[in-house]
């Protein structure tokens, strides 16, 4: 980030500077800085011009990190919308689920 602040991007409109800086605040790990990039990532989102795919994938991944399964869930579901979703984003989504089967199998609650 000491980069970002030097080049004067750390609060830059530009897209795929805001970009950057979310992915090394997500790379510095933390929950400080997962929400930092939270923010980034929505604002990202909210603007369709400049909203990718990868920044739903990355949001998906900060929600699962965070615990709230249903918005990763609803995150990464939506990174298959369209006509030929990509099958990177495909292979991401089955991994997901079965993270969550995992899960729900390794809890002794659940065979009761």
């Amino acid at each position: 980030l000491g980069l970002l602040k030097a080049r004067g991007t750390a609060n830059s409109r530009d897209p795929i500077d805001r970009r950057l800086q979310a992915m090394l605040l997500l790379s510095r790990g933390g929950d400080d800085n997962r929400q930092k990039a939270r923010k980034l990532l929505e604002g990202l989102l909210a603007e369709p011009e400049t909203a990718e795919l990868s920044d739903r994938l990355f949001l998906a991944r900060i929600e699962e990190a965070d615990g709230n399964i249903e918005a990763a869930k609803s995150e990464y579901q939506r990174l298959l919308e369209g006509d030929a979703p990509a099958p990177a984003y495909l292979a991401v989504f089955i991994n997901f689920l079965l993270r969550k089967i995992e899960n729900k199998m390794s809890n002794p609650v659940c065979y009761l």
